[in-house]
């Protein structure tokens, strides 16, 4: 994992896990590409930047999680600024999350567009969270210290998870009786609960009953996402999980999510990531071995 803030910032560093608590100089987060889960709090003062070229305002009281491989740019701080950051592995949260890693890729999709704002509820729970790392990372030396750590993590993924299934989008898409919003539900559900997702829009609209055109017009509608973007990035979250969470080979992972062959798999991992599966497994092997700091 690449360095992200200089090491005087860094709170706790570990293979896994880089936190920072009431950061103001942001600039080193600005032109990068994530390459793992960047939880970004505004504490107070006001962040602007862009994720893949959307422009997103995240101010005192709300959060933004940047998604593995989004790039963060035109990143502007008010002078009053202070953040809490914290940058997970994929593989942390792919552990940390097998259980309901399907939930979890859909509700970080579904609202990776989105800043969410935090209740004064939400905001109680996470400050007793806050509480506890803070009192952790005061005493390093403990015995069971990173074993410590990753527990209270894995408690505040989930806590996030809470928030965002409550979170006002979810909800009114819920309580919408809308023929799209309930149509656009059922396409989320078939295509998370898929063993292979990698299908075409026309395959998933025959599941629901509609037409291939229907389908793409209520994913625009609903979530300003084609439906062909919604099924490569549930294949791609696949993809992470297989190569990073399992020992399978590069064959049976392709095999498995319904490639034809290795060859078709890696061009296609060549196109979304940039690399072949072997170098993006052992890249992320090797950076969630030794941690870096500047």
């Amino acid at each position: 994992m690449q360095p992200i803030m200089d090491k005087k910032d860094i709170d706790y560093i570990d293979e896994c896990i880089t936190q920072m608590r009431n950061i103001t100089d942001l600039s080193r987060l600005n032109h990068t590409q994530a390459d793992g889960y960047i939880f970004i709090m505004c504490r107070q003062g006001l962040v602007k930047l862009h994720l893949n070229g959307q422009p997103h305002d995240i101010a005192e009281h709300t959060f933004i999680i940047c998604m593995p491989g989004q790039h963060i740019d035109h990143l502007l701080v008010s002078p009053d600024t202070k953040v809490n950051v914290v940058r997970l592995s994929v593989r942390l949260v792919q552990e940390l999350m097998r259980n309901n890693i399907k939930q979890w890729n859909r509700m970080l999709y579904i609202n990776k567009r989105q800043v969410n704002n935090l209740s004064e509820q939400h905001l109680q729970q996470l400050a007793y969270y806050d509480y506890l790392l803070e009192s952790k990372l005061q005493t390093p030396n403990e015995p069971y210290h990173k074993e410590i750590i990753r527990t209270i993590i894995h408690a505040l993924l989930y806590e996030i998870l809470s928030m965002m299934e409550q979170s006002e989008w979810q909800t009114d898409m819920a309580e919408d009786a809308s023929t799209g919003h309930m149509h656009f539900k059922r396409f989320l559900d078939t295509l998370t609960n898929a063993t292979v997702k990698k299908q075409t829009v026309e395959y998933y609209a025959r599941q629901l009953c509609i037409t291939p055109k229907y389908l793409a017009t209520i994913c625009k509608a609903c979530s300003q996402k084609s439906a062909h973007e919604w099924i490569a990035d549930m294949v791609n979250e696949d993809i992470r999980y297989l190569l990073l969470s399992t020992d399978l080979s590069v064959k049976e992972v392709a095999l498995r999510l319904g490639f034809e062959n290795t060859s078709f798999f890696g061009k296609y991992f060549k196109k979304h990531f940039g690399c072949t599966p072997m170098e993006y497994r052992i890249s992320h092997t090797q950076s969630s071995q030794t941690p870096d700091i500047p």
